[in-house]
């Protein structure tokens, strides 16, 4: 989903329930959830291990690895 996509669902619950708080899902199947702490973050999403590096405390990390940060993703949580 793209945050064009998630920004048009958003708005349009947010509309409706402005005072609703946000959770969310621990996995796809709802086996636990919890609230929405913290603001949205971007950064690089990899899909081979899953990991998320935000652009803020990354940098030093990724250059450890060899690798150069590709700001790919937002992160919700």
């Amino acid at each position: 989903m793209t945050i064009k996509e998630y920004a048009r669902h958003i708005n349009r619950l947010a509309k409706r329930h402005p005072n609703f708080e946000i959770v969310s899902s621990s996995d796809d199947e709802g086996n636990s959830f919890s609230r929405v702490i913290f603001a949205p973050s971007i950064g690089m999403f990899t899909e081979g291990d899953n990991s998320f590096y935000t652009t803020d405390e990354a940098e030093w990390l990724l250059q450890a690895k060899g690798k150069r940060l590709v700001e790919n993703a937002i992160c919700i949580n």
